[in-house]
């Protein structure tokens, strides 16, 4: 039996080709394994527009997870997808200044729509 083992570059790569996770102005790239040593999100706002398929994205957050950390993925991803889908609160995250200001906003955005 062959098995191919994917580096998580490459997962992330595989999972973009199967189908885009690009959602309106955002993207959320991931794996489809749980296999990154540790488990975080990476972050990047552009006030211009990345091309990304046939979308103008704004807000790039790549999901890193581990294996032992897998839960965490089911409890923030539908969670960050619809918050990210108001037009409002991802024009006040776009113009975000600083890491503050944009921490600021996405935790009281969460308990806006709680």
């Amino acid at each position: 039996m062959f098995l191919q083992f994917l580096s998580f570059e490459d997962d992330i790569v595989a999972r973009e080709q199967m189908s885009s996770t690009a959602f309106y102005d955002f993207a959320i790239p991931h794996a489809m394994k749980m296999n990154a040593k540790k488990t975080g999100i990476n972050i990047l706002i552009s006030e211009n527009p990345i091309l990304w398929d046939d979308r103008q994205i704004h807000i790039v957050m790549m999901l890193c997870f581990n294996k032992n950390e897998r839960f965490i993925f089911n409890e923030i991803y539908d969670s960050i997808t619809m918050l990210l889908i108001n037009k409002e609160i991802m024009q006040k995250i776009i113009q975000a200044e600083t890491y503050e200001d944009f921490i600021h906003l996405l935790v009281s955005s969460f308990s806006i729509l709680s």
